[in-house]
C-alpha cells in the first residue's frame, strides 16, 4: 500500500488534480457563501448578534429583551443567549446600519477561514500546496458545517480560530496565549472546561494567565455594561439554560438539530418538538442527560490527569475537549462540528501512519467521520461519530504514555 500512495506517476497526477479541486471549491464556496449571500442578506442567526448590540448600544436596552427587539425589528429574531461580557465584541456592530454589519460580519467569516486554515497548517506542520495543505482546503470549502456557520451568520470559525491561536502561542507568547482562551470563554462560555483541565494537568501558569485576563474584561465589562443587562441575564437566561428546558424563544432541547445528549435524551424522554413520541417524562431526560456528561467530563478528567504529560499537552487538550463540549453542551447544532475539524485532522495523521502499515478500525471510522460531516444532511448520526472522535482521543492520549514509558523502560535496561 506505501507503494501505492508514494509511486511518483501517481503523485505527478495527484498533485495538479488537488490543486485544481482546492481552488473550485474555494471559488464555489466564496460565490456561494459570500457574494450570493451578502446580496440575498437572509440569514439566521447573525440578526441575534446585531439587534442584541443595536438595542444596548443605541438604545440602552437589555439585549435579552427579546419581546422589545422583536417588536422593534418586525422581525422574528432569535434571543440573545450569550453572557453580558460578550456582548463587547459584538459592539462594532452598533456603529454600522444591517446591511453593513452583514457585509462586514460575512467578510470577517471569509478572513477567519483563511486563517483557520493558515493555523491549521502550522500546527500540523504542512508545507503550503502539499497533499495534505491541499486536501485540507478540499475538506473545509466542502464542509457542510462550515457552509452552515458562514450562511446563518455564526461565530463558531471566530471561537476555534481563537483556541488554536491559545494553542499555537503556548510557548512564545503565554500572556496572548491566554488573552485567546479568555475570549473564547467571555464569548460561549463553553470552552470553561478547557480552564479546568489546564488545572487539573497543572497547567497552573496558563491557567492563572488566563483567570487575570477574565476577570480583567469582566470588570471592564461590569464597567461599561448597565446593570439591567446582568440583572436580565442572570434572571431569565442562566435559569433556563440548563439540561431539558431553553430561555424564552429558543426551540425545545427535543429539537431535531440539537444534537447533543440533551437533545438526544429530550426527543426520547419528553414530548416536546421534534421528540420520537416514546415517553414523556422530561425528569428522566435530566437525569440521564446530566449522569452521561458528569461520566463524560470525569473520564475526560481522569485520563488527562493520569496520562497527559508531554510537550504536546495544551494541543491535546484542546483537541480532546472539542468532541466533549460538542456532546456536553445543552444545544449543539451540525454547525458547531466546525469546531472539531482539528480534532479531525490530527486523529487522521495519528491511523493513516498506523492504517500504512495495517489496516486499522480507526482510519475507516475516520474517513467515514469527514465524509458524513460534509455531507448537506441533518440525519441524527452526528453524536455517534463525535462521541467516536472523544474516545479515540481519549485512546491516542492512553497509548502515547504508555508507548513513551515501554521505551523509556527498554533505554534503562
Amino acid at each position: 500500500m506505501n507503494k501505492l500512495f508514494t509511486s511518483p506517476y501517481l503523485r505527478r497526477f495527484i498533485q495538479p488534480a488537488l490543486i485544481i479541486t482546492a481552488i473550485v471549491s474555494f471559488i464555489q464556496f466564496t460565490i456561494t457563501y459570500g457574494i450570493i449571500v451578502g446580496l440575498e442578506k437572509q440569514t439566521l442567526d447573525f440578526p441575534s448578534f446585531y439587534w442584541a448590540s443595536d438595542v444596548l448600544f443605541n438604545h440602552n436596552i437589555s439585549p435579552y429583551d427579546v419581546d422589545y427587539i422583536q417588536k422593534y425589528t418586525g422581525l422574528a429574531v432569535f434571543p440573545f443567549a450569550y453572557a453580558p461580557p460578550s456582548i463587547i465584541f459584538f459592539y462594532p456592530f452598533s456603529l454600522l446600519n444591517y446591511d453593513s454589519a452583514l457585509i462586514l460580519h460575512l467578510i470577517m467569516n471569509h478572513i477567519f477561514i483563511i486563517i483557520f486554515i493558515l493555523l491549521l497548517n502550522k500546527i500540523f506542520r504542512y508545507k503550503i500546496l502539499s497533499h495534505q495543505s491541499l486536501l485540507l482546503i478540499i475538506m473545509i470549502y466542502n464542509s457542510y458545517p462550515m457552509m452552515q456557520n458562514v450562511y446563518f451568520g455564526q461565530i463558531n470559525i471566530f471561537i476555534i480560530v481563537f483556541l488554536l491561536l491559545f494553542v499555537i502561542c503556548e510557548h512564545d507568547y503565554p500572556v496572548l496565549s491566554s488573552i485567546m482562551l479568555s475570549f473564547a470563554i467571555i464569548i460561549k462560555l463553553y470552552p470553561i472546561i478547557i480552564l479546568l483541565i489546564l488545572l487539573i494537568s497543572k497547567k497552573y501558569k496558563i491557567f492563572i494567565n488566563t483567570i487575570i485576563s477574565i476577570v480583567t474584561i469582566s470588570i471592564i465589562s461590569a464597567i461599561t455594561i448597565p446593570k439591567f443587562v446582568w440583572k436580565d441575564w442572570i434572571l431569565d437566561i442562566v435559569p433556563n439554560g440548563g439540561y431539558g428546558k431553553s430561555p424564552k424563544g429558543f426551540s425545545d432541547p427535543s429539537y431535531s438539530y440539537n444534537k447533543s445528549f440533551n437533545g438526544l435524551f429530550s426527543r426520547i424522554f419528553t414530548k416536546q418538538q421534534d421528540a420520537y413520541q416514546l415517553m414523556d417524562y422530561p425528569l428522566l431526560a435530566k437525569i440521564f442527560t446530566y449522569s452521561i456528561c458528569i461520566l463524560l467530563c470525569g473520564i475526560t478528567f481522569f485520563v488527562v490527569y493520569k496520562y497527559l504529560n508531554d510537550n504536546q499537552a495544551i494541543k491535546k487538550i484542546v483537541l480532546t475537549t472539542m468532541p466533549l463540549l460538542f456532546m456536553i453542551a445543552p444545544v449543539s447544532w451540525n454547525l458547531h462540528l466546525i469546531t472539531l475539524y482539528p480534532t479531525i485532522i490530527y486523529l487522521f495523521d495519528t491511523y493513516y501512519h498506523k492504517f500504512m502499515k495495517k489496516i486499522n478500525i480507526g482510519f475507516i471510522l475516520i474517513i467515514l467521520t469527514i465524509f458524513a460531516f460534509s455531507s448537506q444532511s441533518d440525519l441524527d448520526i452526528s453524536l455517534f461519530f463525535v462521541f467516536m472522535l472523544w474516545v479515540m482521543m481519549l485512546e491516542v492520549l492512553i497509548e502515547t504514555t504508555r508507548s513513551k514509558h515501554d521505551l523509556n523502560v527498554i533505554l534503562e535496561t
